[in-house]
């Protein structure tokens, strides 16, 4: 069976943690090999499975990408995740959807794109003074900011101009991100795997490697892994699917923990920290294809 493992033009041969994955498809009898998701030339009909993994520049083309979805669709590829969990994870409102079906989330306020929130209300709503906003696609924590030592009109003014041009959500600039880190939990075909915790730089309130963060593979207790697996089966619900792979990243609180994201799309799922990870997610996808 052949297998597009697809990435981002930055990454063509796959980032290390990737080639991972790579080798152990190809253990488990794929026929696989990464193909750029950008690529004008690809024939996807030569596929019989695309597996979305490293297409880490996904936010910046959202319509490119979801047009490409449509076309593996029409031509009957199969893909992985599926196409509607990948539409309904792409756009961080599904927060709001998740907090409606009961999940603990980490408090959060929609700004839809062309409106104006008044930023005393919203400190006042979340209870914060230092908020986190950031549009509703994105990825990485690129265009993510934090509202700090602004002053009062230079937050209502950059908040303004933002949501001129995109769907926004703000948060609570959650205390634990730098005690104790924001934890993530890989789940794969439902089940836990394991977990990483991930602490930002001195100075930053973004945990990913790319702003300076760190990733260690860490213990996690049994309510927290029933919690995470609730947690993706609500997704699955509301998803009409239940994920192939999925990273349920949290951060504690006096409550438990309080969901930050679901990462369904692309997700970074850590191999590297976890041995016999990759071909955990071999064997799970072989068995979605071949049930019986």
């Amino acid at each position: 069976m052949r297998i597009a493992v697809a990435t981002s033009a930055e990454h063509p041969n796959l980032p290390a943690d990737e080639q991972l994955l790579l080798h152990a498809l190809i253990r488990a009898g794929f026929e696989a090999r990464p193909v750029v998701w950008r690529d004008p030339a690809e024939g996807w009909q030569q596929f019989d499975v695309v597996l979305v993994r490293s297409t880490w520049d996904y936010h910046r083309h959202p319509r490119a990408f979801t047009d490409w979805l449509c076309h593996l669709e029409n031509i009957g590829v199969t893909v992985f995740n599926t196409p509607d969990v990948v539409r309904w994870n792409i756009d961080k409102r599904y927060l709001v959807a998740l907090a409606g079906a009961g999940v603990e989330t980490v408090p959060t306020v929609l700004i839809e794109r062309g409106t104006s929130r008044d930023l005393g209300a919203l400190r006042q709503w979340l209870e914060s003074d230092d908020l986190v906003i950031k549009p509703t696609i994105d990825a990485s924590g690129e265009r993510a900011w934090r509202t700090g030592a602004l002053t009062a009109d230079v937050i209502q003014s950059q908040l303004d101009a933002m949501a001129a041009d995109h769907d926004l959500l703000v948060q609570p600039l959650m205390k634990a991100i730098f005690e104790r880190g924001e934890t993530s939990m890989v789940l794969i075909d439902g089940g836990f795997s394991h977990a990483v915790v991930k602490r930002a730089a001195a100075g930053e309130f973004r945990i990913q490697v790319e702003h300076g963060g760190s990733v260690q593979k860490t213990s996690v207790g049994a309510d927290v892994i029933a919690w995470s697996t609730d947690v993706l089966a609500r997704v699955g619900e509301l998803a009409g699917c239940q994920p192939l792979f999925a990273r349920v990243d949290w951060v504690e609180s006096p409550q438990g923990p309080k969901l930050m994201e679901i990462e369904a799309i692309e997700p970074e799922l850590y191999f590297g920290q976890a041995a016999g990870s990759a071909d955990r997610l071999a064997r799970a996808l072989a068995s979605r294809l071949n049930p019986n």
